[in-house]
């Protein structure tokens, strides 16, 4: 009761700019929409690569990828080790990985950000104002994600190695030394087994790494109160002890020279 129908009646998909322009434009896919082609038409150039069949789908990351973070950037966000840094650094970490598989074995995303702020840029200013901060951002990035790669690579492929002649799993143990050791995030382990068939021992893996920040939140503890006691110690000695006055008097006038944290 009460309702009535619409003068216009129709579906609301959530398809999106990219799929209706896919659809109108007889497309197979987002990916060749100009945008998003155009970035993988130079991914094509620096990789020396043909887009298609197999490597597809490495293609479709990366320009997926460097647009997410682009954006994101611009918006004033930038990887980090936590909260929504953290989601930024996942990406460009797979937007790497994904490049490996391209033989991108050197920093590449920055050189494919004047693509895409070329393609965008006239309709988010943004991206253009943030143009060099991207750029640097993310060689920053992938040159450390590449020395930790790098760092432990030979120990990866040793682990990768024993279990594909074992028991196809990666202990927990050999996930937590890549991780606390060598720097490699979990997900990019995850990866990187799943990408060889084999397994990862989470519930090893989470037990050894509880432990390690237990360790650490103790370690911390101890050492800021170790600073606090020292501070303090020091202080007294320089100025004196405070005099208590309490038995005497229910009120007085002092004066605060330091606080102590």
């Amino acid at each position: 009761e009460g309702r009535r129908p619409l003068a216009a009646q129709s579906i609301y998909t959530g398809a999106g700019l990219e799929r209706i322009a896919m659809f109108g434009q007889g497309l197979e896919s987002v990916f060749e929409t100009d945008i998003l082609r155009s970035i993988i038409t130079h991914v094509e150039k620096i990789s020396k690569k043909t887009y298609g069949g197999e490597l597809a789908p490495a293609f479709h990351v990366v320009a997926d990828h460097l647009r997410a973070l682009c954006f994101a950037i611009a918006d004033g966000a930038q990887p980090s080790n936590v909260e929504r840094g953290y989601v930024l650094r996942k990406i460009l970490r797979r937007a790497v990985r994904y490049g490996r598989l391209l033989d991108l074995t050197k920093p590449f995303l920055s050189q494919l950000v004047p693509t895409l702020v070329d393609q965008m840029g006239q309709a988010y200013p943004e991206l253009i104002d943030a143009k060099a901060r991207t750029e640097e951002i993310l060689h920053l990035e992938e040159e450390s994600f590449l020395r930790t790669l790098q760092r432990g690579g030979n120990i990866l492929s040793s682990i990768i190695e024993k279990a594909e002649s074992g028991s196809k799993h990666i202990s927990g143990a050999d996930a937590f030394k890549l991780k606390d050791t060598y720097g490699f995030p979990i997900e990019e382990i995850l990866l990187l087994a799943k990408d060889h068939h084999l397994d990862v021992n989470l519930d090893a893996y989470e037990m050894l790494e509880t432990e390690a920040r237990e360790k650490s939140k103790k370690a911390h503890k101890k050492v800021s109160q170790q600073a606090e006691e020292s501070a303090y110690v020091d202080f007294v000695q320089k100025h004196g002890p405070c005099a208590f006055v309490g038995f005497e008097t229910c009120q007085a006038d002092s004066t605060i020279i330091g606080i102590v944290k």
